[in-house]
């Protein structure tokens, strides 16, 4: 005949431990830190924040002295009559992605008295894209990014001003036209 083995753990009646807090801890801490990983994926998954993160550590434009190097326009911006106001600027501007920097390409000629800036608009809705710094004559931006990374992927009609301004800070100007912002991805 068999002997019955004794049970092993709790003798009847006997009620289980409750785990402490002290044990309780790392346990705790382990689903927050998958739950929270689970939620940040998510997160980017489901939205484009992970464009967002990288926009906000694409740098600004540095801008730069000279001439765009491109011969478009070279021509009309060499030499400028006293009181007008000429500039060069990319009419098909290129992006990645919104988050990245595209191929702007604004110049303010040397040959120019004001200092110039440019501002990039949607049409329709009318929202702003970009606003560069002062350009002092002399000074052109080669890429730059949009102030706001909204965009999806297509091509957008927009408009553009150009404010001139003299050494004092008036306002001696503002001219514009049309172009098309293109985003890639």
């Amino acid at each position: 005949m068999k002997q019955a083995q004794p049970r092993r753990g709790n003798k009847p009646g006997e009620k289980k431990k409750a785990l402490s807090a002290r044990q309780k801890r790392p346990l705790f801490l382990i689903i927050a830190v998958a739950a929270g990983l689970v939620a940040v994926a998510a997160v980017f998954k489901w939205t484009d924040l992970a464009g967002v993160i990288s926009w906000v550590f694409v740098s600004p434009a540095e801008v730069l002295e000279g001439s765009l190097p491109i011969s478009d326009g070279l021509d009309d911006v060499t030499s400028i009559p006293a009181g007008e106001v000429r500039y060069r600027l990319n009419q098909n501007v290129t992006f990645e992605n919104a988050y990245s920097a595209g191929d702007i390409m604004l110049e303010n000629p040397a040959a120019g008295s004001y200092d110039l800036t440019f501002e990039i608009y949607l049409v329709e809705p009318h929202k702003l894209l970009y606003r560069s710094r002062l350009l002092k004559p002399g000074q052109y931006v080669l890429n730059d990014k949009l102030n706001k990374g909204f965009l999806k992927a297509g091509e957008y009609s927009c408009v553009y001003a150009v404010k001139a301004f003299d050494d004092k800070g008036n306002t001696v100007g503002e001219y514009g036209g049309y172009l098309t912002l293109t985003v890639k991805n």
